[in-house]
């Protein structure tokens, strides 16, 4: 990786596995709406084929964002992006089920939570945390089991199509407890994040979405992977702890949430030797996971792998 381990590049467009089109407030009002009236099982079962559908049909966009899962098992990209369409599918369908109903009913879909001893020794010394975790499965769960130890936690989006849709799904957080703060337009998005941290906040990001600014490579199985370094490099500058967790679905169809261990750094340290030695030891524990279950990870946005 040498020095360009670290280096600034264009962000992806987060959006580039779906039609914008689909991504309007108004269309997530009205699933939401249908989804009070109809069980689970039907919507997962209906969410599943149409992202299977959606893989099948979209031949040319589905081909183009392939490639990614070749970075986890080379050989088998083209079978597990389309299982990951019919995962998404899924994943929107619990999103729009929980969209009507109690946080409660939320809850219920956690079936397993790990981990959580790691988060209140560094929130009792008043620190903040950076809750470093991935689009995979339905992440956003992670946010509230955080929430329900009575932590707060601030959840970082890049702006969606729709700017209402942001605000939709701002207030959709909002009724679990989770604040939303949203980068990439603002260029003083950064000093919001550390203003949150030294209120010994949770700032949560998912760290294989396109933030902007520089990019940090990481090796997998297939290829080089980049993701945000922008956000580890200022965790490690302001000095928070971060923490890796992931969320996975079990063959109940309900969730496991987990943390890991927090990872931090000796001060002193160049911004490419910081966000490479974060970037390295977050996929040391992501990586087992990736491979247990790649059709869960929605690696809908990556960008500027180098495969060998």
């Amino acid at each position: 990786m040498g020095g360009e381990s670290f280096r600034p590049d264009p962000p992806a467009d987060p959006y580039a596995h779906v039609s914008k089109r689909f991504y309007r407030a108004a269309y997530f009002q009205v699933a939401s709406t249908l989804a009070r009236f109809l069980p689970r099982s039907l919507l997962r079962a209906c969410g599943g084929w149409a992202g299977w559908c959606y893989g099948r049909l979209a031949a040319r966009r589905v081909e183009r964002i392939a490639q990614n899962w070749k970075i986890l098992r080379p050989g088998w990209e083209r079978k597990l992006a389309v299982a990951a369409y019919s995962e998404f599918g899924k994943v929107l369908a619990d999103y729009f089920f929980l969209a009507g109903r109690s946080k409660k009913t939320a809850l219920d879909l956690i079936e397993e939570k790990r981990g959580q001893d790691h988060l209140f020794p560094m929130v009792a010394q008043g620190k903040g945390i950076l809750l470093a975790t991935l689009h995979m499965s339905f992440f956003e769960l992670g946010g509230l089991a955080v929430c329900e130890l009575g932590l707060p936690v601030v959840v970082l989006t890049l702006p969606e199509p729709d700017p209402e849709l942001t605000r939709w799904r701002a207030q959709y957080r909002k009724r679990w407890g989770m604040d939303t703060l949203e980068v990439g337009r603002d260029p003083f998005a950064f000093v919001a994040i550390c203003n949150a941290w030294k209120k010994g906040k949770i700032v949560a990001a998912l760290i294989d979405r396109p933030f902007g600014g520089p990019l940090v490579d990481v090796e997998l199985p297939g290829g080089t992977l980049c993701c945000a370094g922008s956000i580890l490099y200022l965790a490690y500058r302001c000095g928070v702890p971060i923490v890796p967790a992931v969320v996975v679905r079990s063959s109940s169809s309900r969730y496991r949430v987990e943390a890991y261990s927090p990872i931090s750094l000796p001060e002193g340290l160049s911004a490419d030797q910081a966000t490479r030695e974060l970037a390295r030891a977050l996929f040391q524990v992501f990586r087992p996971v990736l491979l247990a279950y790649p059709s869960q990870w929605f690696a809908f946005a990556l960008q500027n792998r180098r495969q060998p």
